[in-house]
């Protein structure tokens, strides 16, 4: 493969799937003038919130998985192509492409798992109801009152000081 070829491999499958999609449809913006207060919604729109989430996880993950394949079928994670590029910049390019790819699949597999479990915890009846501070002085309250309620578990766990000096 020429260093031509490598590069345009590259910047084809060096931007992200979610380039283009990361993006909040015009439509559905309100100005901050308009905004109503939250009141608690029903179980069934937060289901339904839920689920829109879902499915556009599954869009993404089907387009990200058929671009993938495309890939792949192309030669993009053919490492023994890659030692033919004799350009660093189209080996640096090539790499990048890799490793975009590889983020795109990670992301759209750990955003369908967390929407599917949120929508699963939804339909249970399970789903935590965080409420929202009313001032400052409640927000600053409510994270004094934190450690209180015991450390995370999907963090790691704190450490002292001097431990860690």
């Amino acid at each position: 493969m020429t260093d031509h070829e490598a590069i345009r491999m590259a910047e084809r499958y060096g931007v992200s799937w979610y380039a283009d999609i990361d993006r909040i449809d015009p439509s559905r913006i309100c100005p901050r003038t308009q905004i109503q207060p939250a009141r608690r919604a029903g179980a069934s729109d937060v289901v339904g919130c839920l689920q829109e989430n879902v499915d556009e996880a599954i869009w993404n993950r089907d387009g990200v998985r058929k671009r993938y394949e495309e890939a792949q079928r192309e030669g993009l994670f053919d490492l023994e192509a890659l030692q033919s590029v004799r350009g660093r910049e189209a080996r640096e390019a090539w790499l990048a492409a890799i490793d975009t790819q590889n983020g795109d699949r990670a992301r759209c597999v750990a955003e369908l798992r967390h929407w599917r479990e949120y929508l699963g915890l939804a339909m249970k009846g399970e789903l935590p109801v965080h409420k929202t501070p009313t001032s400052i002085g409640q927000l600053v309250r409510n994270l004094a009152d934190s450690k209180t309620y015991g450390a995370d578990p999907r963090l790691p766990p704190e450490r002292d000081l001097e431990d860690v000096i």
